[in-house]
């Protein structure tokens, strides 16, 4: 039964529309709340980080709640 879980679990993620970091996907923009930087999230990691990629290229790891989605009026 736990593979029925999981994709229940992945459905009820899909249809959730926050501007939270659990909404973000891989190559979403997000805005850090604190510093105003645009990121493109290139992976999320586990216990709420995600790796980013600012706009000089660097890379980061942040945690999910100093990111918001920018593009949330969708």
């Amino acid at each position: 039964g736990g593979q029925k879980m999981s994709l229940t679990f992945s459905a009820q993620q899909n249809t959730l529309d926050t501007t939270t970091g659990d909404n973000m996907k891989t190559g979403d923009l997000a805005r850090n709340i604190y510093d105003g930087e645009i990121y493109i999230i290139m992976s999320k990691v586990f216990l709420g980080y995600y790796d980013v990629c600012d706009t000089q290229g660097r890379e980061w790891s942040m945690p999910e709640e100093h990111l918001e989605v920018v593009d949330a009026e969708r």
